[in-house]
């Protein structure tokens, strides 16, 4: 018991610091800061120390065992992680990285059809716009 409310702990202060991370990236494109916005996320998946390996270098498969915990799959996590790697992706297509840009987005398209598969999962009203617009990237 003790060892399962550490990990959810852990859980969520994962997805609080990713989601921290978001809304700087946000305010960094609004200022294209294109650049510095791809090295914020980057540096806050390496300290997030959610994988051995850098978490844009996961296969998609690999990013949906990622989110995969003894209670389930973790939703809120895989939600935080897609809307990340959605961001890189666009940071990366702004910057002319394409083919980089397109794995990050079918990365983060795993994570959202797995999430939106997730029996009980609670999932923001527009996951079906992000979907979207992890597919729109993926095909860039």
């Amino acid at each position: 018991m003790f060892q399962r409310d550490l990990i959810m702990r852990e859980i969520e202060q994962a997805i609080r610091v990713l989601l921290h991370v978001l809304a700087q990236t946000l305010r960094l494109k609004s200022e294209e800061r294109y650049e510095e916005a791809l090295a914020y996320i980057r540096e806050a998946f390496g300290e997030a120390d959610l994988s051995p390996r850098p978490v844009g270098e996961l296969s998609p498969r690999e990013l949906v065992e990622l989110c995969r915990y003894p209670r389930g799959f973790e939703y809120g996590l895989a939600l935080a992680i897609a809307d990340l790697l959605c961001e890189e992706a666009d940071l990366l297509v702004q910057l002319g990285s394409l083919p980089e840009a397109r794995a990050r987005a079918v990365g983060a398209r795993a994570l959202y059809e797995e999430a939106l598969a997730t029996e009980g999962a609670v999932l923001p009203v527009d996951i079906a716009q992000k979907l979207v617009r992890a597919e729109r990237l993926a095909e860039e």
